[in-house]
């Protein structure tokens, strides 16, 4: 029974192994944040996940530390900007038209406008607005891909410098809108389409 448990977990392993292989092939090395060099090579019958598609690997950090107190508060100024630093390093701005600014020990800025709107920039360059009233996020990643999420309708895109556009549908169909106007469209059912725009 200990030998069918470790060939069964050698096994899984091997999926495993073959599953990233394909995802990254097909998506993009992680580890070079580059996608696949030829976007005609995507496998037929391979629509990726919604967190494949989204894939980044800087998460978004805790703003909130564990007995995290303020250690010193500014007046407010004759703008109205008023500030508190935080014994984590934390530092909190808080501006007279309602808008916050959270600058993290980190180097993560993130502003929280009056309106509802959230703007997060990274250390490495990446950086996310969030569109409140159209329940929209757009991503600019340090490689130059944006990936906009339009959570309401559950629809994903990515786009690549080279021009390269692809989306995930909320019905789970999968088009790649390749730069010289040609597209393939993968549906669940393993249907392919290809047209030229």
């Amino acid at each position: 029974q200990a030998e069918q448990e470790r060939v069964a977990k050698q096994q899984a392993q091997e999926q495993l192994r073959q599953k990233q292989a394909v995802a990254k092939s097909s998506l993009g090395d992680p580890e070079t944040n580059h996608h696949a060099e030829s976007h005609t090579q995507e496998e037929p019958n391979r629509i990726p996940t919604m967190e494949q598609l989204l894939a980044d690997d800087e998460p978004t950090p805790q703003e909130d530390f564990p007995n995290d107190t303020v250690v010193a508060k500014s007046d407010a100024n004759e703008n109205g900007k008023r500030e508190h630093l935080y014994k984590s390093g934390k530092r909190e701005i808080f501006y007279s038209n309602g808008a916050r600014k959270v600058i993290l020990p980190s180097g993560v800025v993130t502003l929280y406008f009056s309106n509802g709107h959230v703007k997060r920039t990274f250390p490495s360059g990446k950086s996310t607005y969030n569109y409140a009233e159209d329940q929209t996020t757009h991503t600019t990643l340090p490689n130059g891909d944006q990936i906009f999420e339009f959570h309401g309708m559950g629809q994903a895109e990515r786009h690549y410098p080279d021009g390269t556009k692809k989306i995930l549908y909320p019905d789970g169909s999968f088009k790649i809108m390749h730069p010289d106007q040609q597209t393939e469209t993968l549906y669940p059912d393993g249907t392919v389409q290809y047209n030229a725009e």
